[in-house]
């Protein structure tokens, strides 16, 4: 008899951002999720990593690095994709960490749902879980099918779409590094400008206006705001959200950070809708 399958109820893309509002996206990696899963479920989060193993067409688990063995590993579920994701490629995720447990996943309702073999919900149940928004490829290519917005409830920031056009001034920033293995931050004053053009949240694109340089990326919409995502090949990646405004017509608070090999930064600002850039 054919081994039968459990079908998780759990949210498409469009769905799973409907469940949260737009917190801040927090970056991880795959040890700070299986050291501490307590600390991040609940949260946004952005993990860069190795696919590791492919379980289903929609639910595979990565590694922190491209080695293989005994390394930890977390499961990530996804909506359908465009294609299947290539073991040992680099992906980065963003979506919202759970412990796996059917019946809490049960909540959300999806015709996406992920299927998986029954012993494979048994092995993995209560173990933190990403429920992906996005998945980006190291070519910074999205592998989510779906494209469509994000809720039925226009955000304040989605409303500058028809301006499509959206200017950034961060004054604050935070900056961390390691300094013999023991981590270190402080806090300055900054001068940092950038700019967003093009910006199609049902396409899920848009571009970036830096000081040197003009990039295409990718944007995700949701209830409080968007998320900008530029993937460089190189391998920094830098993460621009832009909140809703609390007064229509008022600037828009924003965080931008960047993942670099020399460190971590944050930058803390406003954004308003303009109608042509500089």
């Amino acid at each position: 008899m054919a081994a039968a399958l459990i079908v998780l109820v759990c949210p498409s893309s469009h769905a799973w951002a409907q469940s949260e509002s737009a917190k801040p996206i927090e970056p991880v990696v795959v040890s700070m999720l299986s050291g501490n899963p307590d600390a991040y479920y609940g949260r946004s989060v952005s993990l860069a990593g190795f696919v590791a193993e492919r379980l289903s067409g929609s639910a595979w688990l990565v590694q922190q690095d491209a080695s293989s063995g005994t390394a930890a590993r977390i499961l990530i579920l996804t909506p359908p994709l465009t294609g299947p994701v290539v073991v040992h490629a680099r992906v980065t995720v963003l979506g919202e960490v759970v412990r796996l447990d059917p019946a809490a996943l049960a909540r959300w309702s999806t015709t996406d749902a992920p299927v998986l073999p029954p012993e494979i919900v048994e092995k993995y149940r209560g173990t933190p879980t990403v429920l992906a928004t996005a998945v980006i490829d190291a070519a910074g290519a999205e592998l989510i099918k779906e494209r469509a917005p994000r809720s039925g409830k226009t955000s304040a920031a989605a409303e500058a779409d028809p301006l499509g056009r959206l200017t950034c001034v961060f004054h604050l920033a935070t900056s961390g590094s390691w300094v013999k293995g023991e981590p270190k931050v402080r806090i300055d004053a900054a001068t940092l400008s950038l700019a967003f053009d093009a910006i199609d949240v049902n396409d899920g694109t848009a571009r970036a206006i830096g000081e040197f340089s003009t990039s295409d990326i990718i944007v995700k919409a949701s209830e409080g705001g968007r998320h900008f995502l530029q993937v460089f090949r190189s391998g920094p990646i830098y993460l621009t959200t832009v909140f809703d405004a609390d007064v229509p017509g008022r600037k828009m608070r924003a965080v931008h950070t960047r993942h670099e090999a020399s460190g971590i930064s944050q930058y803390f600002g406003e954004c308003e809708a303009v109608r042509s850039l500089p």
